[in-house]
């Protein structure tokens, strides 16, 4: 564990080796927020989901987020969005028992091309058959303020919903915390890389998430 810093901000560090990998991972948490309205971001998947690690970490360092964690390994070797037992688990809900009406965001990618089917930039999802109402709140907001075109699970499609997700079940336990897993297209992840104004309307979004 460190204090790093960046952008004029101070940060808490807490990670393994660059040099001995082992799936433990990465996490950031920003110590000067306030407690109210908690919000924490995930990247399961950077090394397989195309710039996911680093859209977590912008998005992080753009927003008002509490923590960030990033697996640091395939999920060939383990997939954290679908494991029990790991430091990225326990992070999970160790942000819930200290903020019990947290967000987490999970950002996932796909390939357009594997489901043609599917006409959106973005699926959202509670990760679950039986979305609660802030749902659809959400992807029309992220909508509005980012111009993607966002698809709800299970109203607008029916894959891409993550139900089988580790980090969700964890969460069920807590009532008033809420998950929202984001799969991101890979063009629309391309703009969020290169775009530095399309990561601050997506910064945005995670504000309104935050306080809603």
């Amino acid at each position: 564990m460190q204090t790093v810093q960046y952008g004029g901000q101070s940060y808490w560090l807490v990670t393994e080796p660059v040099t001995n990998q082992a799936g433990r991972g990465f996490y950031l948490f920003r110590p000067t927020t306030p407690s109210n309205w908690p919000l924490a971001i995930q990247a399961p998947h950077p090394k397989n989901d195309l710039y996911t690690g680093y859209i977590a970490l912008h998005l992080f360092t753009n927003s008002s987020a509490h923590a960030l964690a990033v697996a640091t390994v395939t999920r060939t070797l383990a997939d954290m969005a679908h494991m029990d037992g790991t430091y990225f688990q326990s992070f999970t809900t160790s942000f819930a028992y200290v903020c019990p009406t947290g967000r987490v965001i999970q950002i996932h990618g796909f390939a357009p091309s594997n489901y043609p089917e599917l006409n959106a930039d973005v699926v959202l999802s509670a990760a679950t058959n039986k979305p609660p109402n802030w749902l659809t709140n959400y992807a029309y907001a992220l909508s509005d303020i980012t111009g993607f075109i966002v698809a709800a699970y299970p109203y607008d499609t029916s894959v891409l919903g993550g139900t089988r997700n580790a980090q969700a079940a964890a969460l069920r336990q807590f009532p008033n915390a809420r998950f929202i897993h984001t799969e991101i297209a890979r063009p629309a992840r391309e703009m969020l890389y290169t775009n530095a104004l399309i990561r601050q309307l997506m910064a945005e979004w995670f504000s309104f998430v935050s306080h809603q």
